[in-house]
């Protein structure tokens, strides 16, 4: 039976947690140091509630990280793999590799971070340029703490630790840098260029127009479109990891969604299949049928990195307008259509979102404004006409100030606003 005791060792604190007898018959001890008197308590209180399960004495944290990551791969998806090994090969493994699992703490942790924030790297640059360091962005620094909670917690669920060392230790704070999107005008500017210079004119114009997400684009099949309906169903995404493309299940359950579709992108996808289909002739056996919607001329799907590295760019730069990412198409909907008075709620089901708060808390900005114009509209439209009638009556120029405006409740309701005026008396 485990059990455990506090132990002052120097100017620290050891928790001494007995588990029993070795083959040998010899006590088996587990001593951990901690900075405080209360965190050793705290670990022994919670080894003893998991009956004693801890983590080898000698397992590295860099051993643990290699078994996470197999187990890893079971439960995200491969994008979500690839960050996880891209954070433990580049920041976590060189940085905690060598410190045994047992013996993380949070003073631990904490250095690393002040460390991360002052570690720079050399950005891609050109042959004969001269390399210049540059400090890691916040969001590298805030990803990779993400990281090393999600592996630290597994630890936690698995007993190979009591808690995490991340308790007590504050998230690094995450910049975020203003929303970027197009303008009515920008917009047409943007989509004629596009229509003169590319061929995925489709591409971008069904971005602006639904608000669909880069994968789901690229994954929509004809199978799920109905134009004679002009609406669209999303029901997968593209997904290509180390060249191996295929079709994946969507963002969440909700992203599984219908997109009533505007009578101008009904007739460009009509005119698309009609050139899909002239393509198929032409090229014979040398053509892929995917059944893509928006794809290669020989039918195979579009490379995402092409569209948003290479030709928007390009695009936006010959058009004049602002550079910005191609999941910002997306913003650019929901922006646009916010403001053209579209209600939240079919803007949220277009998305996708799971909740209207998502919608509500990214587009914040957007809504303040028509919220202000809500509440004018609504006081214009109870007041405006008793305003004007009662200044004609008193002999003053209709004002939109409501100083001095008197509305008497009644059981029954309100009653129509007068205004006092001096030496008058209110209405009984």
């Amino acid at each position: 039976m485990p059990r455990g005791h506090v132990r002052k060792r120097g100017h620290r604190w050891a928790a001494v947690v007995y588990l029993g007898k070795t083959e040998a018959g010899r006590d088996r001890y587990k001593w951990t140091t901690f900075d405080t008197r209360r965190e050793a308590q705290d670990h022994v209180i919670q080894v003893l509630a998991k009956g004693g399960a801890l983590a080898p004495a000698r397992q590295t944290f860099s051993e643990y990280l290699t078994r996470w990551l197999e187990t890893a791969s079971l439960r995200v998806r491969p994008t979500t793999k690839r960050v996880y090994d891209t954070v433990v090969r580049i920041h976590l493994r060189p940085d905690l590799g060598s410190v045994p699992l047992a013996k993380l703490t949070s003073g631990t942790v904490e250095a690393w971070l002040r460390a991360m924030c002052d570690k720079t790297y050399i950005p891609p640059h050109r042959k004969n340029a001269k390399p210049v360091p540059r400090p890691l962005s916040a969001a590298t620094v805030h990803q990779s703490f993400r990281v090393l909670r999600t592996a630290l917690r597994q630890a936690v669920t698995l007993g190979m630790l009591t808690r995490s060392p991340l308790a007590g230790v504050k998230a690094p704070r995450l910049s975020y840098r203003p929303m970027r999107v197009w303008d009515e005008e920008q917009v047409r500017v943007f989509l004629a260029t596009a229509r003169r210079l590319s061929r995925n004119y489709a591409v971008y114009l069904t971005a602006i127009l639904t608000g669909m997400r880069q994968g789901e684009l690229l994954a929509l099949r004809w199978r799920d479109v109905d134009l004679d309906a002009g609406r669209l169903s999303v029901q997968h995404t593209l997904r290509r990891s180390r060249g191996v493309v295929r079709f994946a299940e969507t963002k969440t359950a909700r992203s599984r969604r219908t997109i009533s579709l505007p009578r101008i992108l009904v007739r460009e996808l009509e005119h698309l299949r009609g050139l899909q289909a002239e393509f198929r002739k032409l090229i014979g056996p040398r053509y892929t049928d995917h059944d893509l919607v928006l794809s290669q001329g020989n039918g195979l799907p579009l490379h995402a990195n092409n569209l948003s590295q290479r030709e928007l760019p390009t695009l936006a730069k010959t058009a004049g307008v602002p550079r910005i990412r191609f999941h910002d198409l997306r913003h650019v909907y929901a922006t646009l259509a916010l403001r053209f008075g579209t209600p939240v709620k079919v803007v949220a089901e277009n998305l996708g979102h799971a909740n209207i708060s998502t919608t509500m808390n990214v587009y914040a900005h957007v809504l303040a404004p028509m919220l202000q114009e809500a509440s004018e509209t609504l006081a214009t439209r109870l007041l405006g006409g008793h305003l004007q009638g009662i200044s004609k009556k008193v002999g003053r120029a209709p004002s939109a100030s409501l100083e001095g405006l008197e509305i008497l409740a009644r059981p029954e309701g309100f009653e129509p606003p007068t205004r006092c005026l001096e030496g008058s008396r209110s209405i009984p």
